[in-house]
């Protein structure tokens, strides 16, 4: 079932919105638009895909891992799977087979500090829209997270 890209951004949240925007202006994408889309990553939830189902009662115990992708054809940079909804998620877990996993809700600034030294960001892997973090930018947007919460009193 195809939608326009203007049904798909009618009901999408501001984090698919900034995506939309930047697949709609293709090659020629400008730097505000993929700014907007690192600016709806730090303000929205989002979701990611862990291999032990996990939610606010479960305990440190518990130890869960994140769903790691590659950059495209470059098969050895390992890359954060950060999906926009929910639908999203689940569609990619279906998608590679992947039996007992679970799309899990986090603060976007959450997410990035579950970012290892060396890893990037793609956001909805293999589905359209989609954007791509390197891994320099990846670590300095989870260094500023970092920096973020140490400078808030305790």
């Amino acid at each position: 079932m195809e939608h326009n890209m203007e049904e798909q951004t009618a009901h999408a949240n501001d984090l698919e919105k900034a995506l939309a925007n930047v697949q709609a202006q293709g090659d020629d994408v400008d730097w505000d638009t993929k700014t907007e889309v690192l600016r709806q990553l730090a303000l929205n939830s989002v979701y990611i895909v862990v291999d032990q189902p996990l939610d606010q009662d479960s305990g440190p115990e518990i130890q869960s891992n994140p769903a790691f992708v590659s950059n495209g054809d470059d098969m050895e940079q390992a890359m954060l799977a950060i999906f926009s909804t929910e639908d999203r998620a689940r569609t990619y877990i279906e998608q590679e087979q992947l039996e007992g996993h679970h799309a899990l809700t986090v603060p976007g600034p959450r997410a990035l500090l579950a970012i290892p030294d060396g890893v990037g960001i793609r956001i909805n892997p293999n589905q359209e829209p989609g954007f791509a973090i390197l891994p320099e930018l990846a670590e300095r947007l989870r260094d500023d997270v970092k920096e973020v919460l140490n400078r808030q009193p305790g």
